[in-house]
């Protein structure tokens, strides 16, 4: 295996364009299992941890953005992501044990593309983009449109992910993150869910929901988010929410767990959620 270090982007884009067949390579602890597991090694792997300005974290004036390389620890602990998107704080501190935090990145785990990560149902819920960068320039692409199947992503060929960024999110609201594993810590979701709401007197002003290890990638609940539009929350509106969200589910049954439990957790944690609003 032939293992390339670039200090910089600029380095990354000269060795890309030479051997555009090796697989990127950041925190390793997606990667390195998986090729663990299956036994098989790319022949040649860029690694991005020498490139030290893909890691960090800025307030703008409508947003914030997180550098690529950014850990889970780094954004667990942010003060600044603790205030302004307390939901991506508390998921990122739920990801496996310390070590794998303090290597994990915010790039890998969206990247790997897995139904099964942690960050992107806290990411959809704050609507975040991401940014991509390739040697023609770089683009903006909302989160939502990329993830297009299992472990399938709109990144081309030529891109990488450089930067998550996220619109500050309105204020009063109230927002969760949710996740069920085999245990408390140190375990991969058998589902997840994350929501943000906004009302007022007539009802629901504002809500965005989205759920992990219930379909092939993770997911926005737009059918039950058009519904809950707008409406005050009764016993009669969260129960009919909870049918419009299954209808639109396709989990799977694996070692993990099976579809008609991941259907029963992921109604009680939507349950949850709009009761505790």
């Amino acid at each position: 295996m032939n293992i390339f270090t670039p200090s910089n982007i600029k380095e990354l884009f000269e060795i890309r364009a030479k051997h555009s067949n090796a697989v990127l390579l950041a925190g390793g602890t997606d990667l390195l299992a998986q090729w663990h597991n299956n036994k098989s090694h790319p022949q040649k792997v860029i690694s991005l941890s020498g490139i030290k300005n893909l890691s960090f974290v800025k307030e703008e004036k409508n947003y914030v953005e997180i550098g690529a390389l950014t850990t889970h620890s780094v954004i667990a602990a942010d003060r600044t992501i603790k205030k302004l998107l307390p939901v991506l704080s508390y998921a990122a501190s739920t990801i496996g044990a310390p070590a794998i935090r303090n290597m994990g990145t915010i790039g890998g785990n969206i990247a790997n593309a897995s139904p099964a990560a942690d960050l992107p149902p806290a990411l959809l819920i704050y609507d975040a983009s991401l940014i991509l960068a390739s040697q023609s320039g770089n683009r903006e692409l909302k989160l939502s449109e990329f993830f297009r199947g299992y472990k399938l992503t709109a990144l081309s060929d030529n891109e990488f992910i450089y930067s998550v960024r996220i619109p500050l999110p309105p204020a009063d609201i109230y927002s969760e993150f949710f996740k069920i594993g085999t245990r408390r810590a140190q375990s991969i979701a058998k589902v997840s869910f994350a929501g943000l709401i906004k009302k007022d007197k007539k009802g629901i002003e504002t809500i965005r929901l989205a759920a992990g290890s219930v379909a092939p990638v993770p997911i926005r609940l737009y059918e039950t988010e058009r519904f809950l539009q707008g409406r005050i929350l009764t016993r009669s509106v969260i129960s009919s929410a909870c049918d419009i969200m299954l209808k639109y589910l396709k989990p799977i049954s694996d070692v993990r767990s099976t579809e008609e439990y991941r259907k029963f957790a992921l109604k009680n944690l939507l349950t949850r959620f709009l009761n505790k609003a």
